[in-house]
């Protein structure tokens, strides 16, 4: 029974070394909230204010263009997955895993046309991440 208790330990300890939770707190490795359940509506106005913290987002394949705001530095409220296809991270077709940061809001964002997105232009915005 104690051998069985230690090889569950090491197990769980092995998880947590291998890197199994996909996102970190604060940016510096500490342990986060992965975000699961993403879907490309999704956005990250959920962590505004953690500024540093990553979160890894899956994007399903055959997905659909949502509105973004910004170049490089995304409004929080902008759809994930669509920023990473602005982004050249990932395609609407084949989809894909992406992790963001949070940033604190600008004072404006600039929108352009990349990689068959176009995102737009706003103004002062609370809350903002880029993929680092």
């Amino acid at each position: 029974m104690r051998s069985a208790l230690i090889l569950l330990a090491g197990l769980a300890s092995l998880a947590t070394a291998c890197g199994t939770g996909t996102g970190t707190g604060n940016g510096n490795g500490g342990g986060g909230t992965p975000v699961t359940d993403s879907t490309w509506s999704s956005t990250a106005t959920d962590f505004r204010g953690k500024n540093g913290s990553r979160y890894t987002y899956t994007c399903t394949p055959g997905g659909t263009v949502g509105s973004v705001w910004g170049t490089g530095v995304y409004t929080d409220d902008s759809s994930v997955c669509t920023a990473a296809v602005h982004a050249g991270l990932i395609t609407l077709a084949a989809g894909g895993t992406v992790t963001i940061e949070i940033r604190a809001g600008q004072d404006a964002y600039v929108g352009s046309t990349q990689h068959g997105v176009t995102s737009s232009d706003y103004g002062s915005w609370d809350g903002s991440y880029v993929f680092p």
